[in-house]
């Protein structure tokens, strides 16, 4: 029997192609689990209930209307008589009624901290579909060359996106528009990740170098993202676990930024040495916009909560220091959102009505797990709405003002 301790454990270049493919073929085995047999995911049908509960309209109206053919007729089980909606007939329905007035203008999020492991791609994503889910028209902008987020919606970086899918032309100056493609949300659109976005690291500063004075290696996400914004209500970024200029180029342009936190001493140091570094970098912000850099909103959620003694010591000390900056509701640790980012399937695209039990989801943990994203995403979702009618207001004045 061979020693554990004393294996050839060595590597070169044909040890890790061998190591390459291995974890491949158990992401291809992943994504087939979490795919139509057609290699495309597809997003579930919602009960009359879950609609009821996403566009505030009683269920005895909806079963109505749909009947009476004002609303669309949705699916019927023949065998229990229960009608399910699609997300596309459930916009339907919201455009009925009037339900979904667009917002002046997109406002964007980024959810940053350069800690990697505070959940910011949990958060950015279930955040964009709790949107959705209310009707929103939203764009998930994936900066991270890990491109997680991108996993999210079923789609493995570096062998179904494309360089020129990514950001990276853009940014680099190769491309003179971001390109979006839709996802099997209805009200998604999506900018992929992969590797490939390292390479901008680099081409950022030469891009600004070339352009010569009045151009700047932050800025130039925010001029792209302009060109979109009258397609969306929010743009989500997902950043990188870095203070890098891709991060800085979504801080730029977001008009809002929450950071993620753990709450450890080790996430919380990070979290102080990541404020100081924001706090140089507002500095170059003001001087390539020419006037003071103010995001609407800076919140910060609690993120892999365990609720032990010692991350209760924590929180209140964030709280105490961050007021209400802080968003009230942690983002527990559980085992059903921890499972969504490996399964590619979100609690939101979780169904209920199907548990899985590969993925220890029964309708128990489902509750529990909506119990804990729901008032998180709704705080957001709430600061985000304010924020919309503060721009409106300066966009009212400007027009006014000529």
């Amino acid at each position: 029997m061979s020693d554990p301790l004393h294996v050839d454990r060595s590597a070169g270049a044909d040890e890790v192609q061998l190591l390459a493919g291995r974890a491949m073929a158990l992401v291809d085995k992943v994504k087939q689990h979490a795919t139509s047999p057609l290699e495309t995911k597809s997003l579930r049908s919602f009960s009359t209930g879950e609609v009821a509960e996403f566009t505030g309209i009683a269920v005895a109206t909806i079963k109505r209307k749909a009947t009476a053919g004002t609303y669309p007729a949705g699916t019927v089980n023949s065998q229990n008589g229960h009608r399910t909606f699609s997300m596309a007939e459930m916009l339907e329905i919201m455009d009925v009624e009037g339900l979904r007035e667009p917002f002046a203008r997109a406002i964007t999020v980024a959810v940053a901290n350069f800690k990697g492991g505070v959940a910011k791609t949990t958060a950015a994503v279930h955040y964009a579909q709790y949107e959705a889910l209310r009707g929103r028209r939203v764009l998930l902008l994936d900066l991270d060359p890990q491109g997680s987020g991108t996993s999210s919606f079923a789609l493995i970086p570096d062998r179904d996106v494309g360089q020129d899918q990514t950001a990276r032309d853009f940014l680099q100056g190769d491309a003179d528009k971001l390109t979006v493609q839709k996802t099997y949300w209805p009200n998604i659109d999506l900018i992929p990740a992969n590797l490939s976005l390292y390479a901008a690291e680099f081409e950022l500063p030469k891009r600004a170098e070339r352009e010569g004075p009045g151009s700047s290696a932050v800025s130039v996400l925010a001029e792209g993202l302009s060109a979109l914004k009258d397609q969306y209500d929010i743009i989500v970024i997902d950043t990188p676990p870095a203070l890098s200029y891709l991060t800085t180029n979504a801080i730029y342009a977001a008009d809002g930024v929450i950071v993620p936190v753990q709450a450890n001493m080790m996430d919380f140091t990070s979290c102080s040495q990541f404020l100081r570094l924001l706090s140089e970098t507002i500095a170059d912000f003001e001087f390539i916009s020419g006037s003071p850099k103010r995001w609407h909103f800076l919140r910060f959620l609690i993120t892999r909560f365990g609720g032990t003694d010692s991350e209760n010591a924590i929180v209140e000390w964030m709280q105490a220091i961050f007021g209400e900056r802080t968003i009230r509701y942690p983002l527990a640790n559980t085992s059903a959102i921890q499972a969504a980012g490996p399964e590619m399937v979100s609690i939101y695209e979780a169904d209920p009505r199907h548990p899985d039990p590969n993925r220890r989801m029964d309708r128990r943990t489902y509750k529990r797990a909506l119990g804990i994203l729901n008032p998180v995403m709704e705080e957001i979702s709430t600061t985000v709405r304010f924020a919309e009618k503060e721009i409106a207001k300066e966009l009212n004045a400007k027009r006014e003002a000529g």
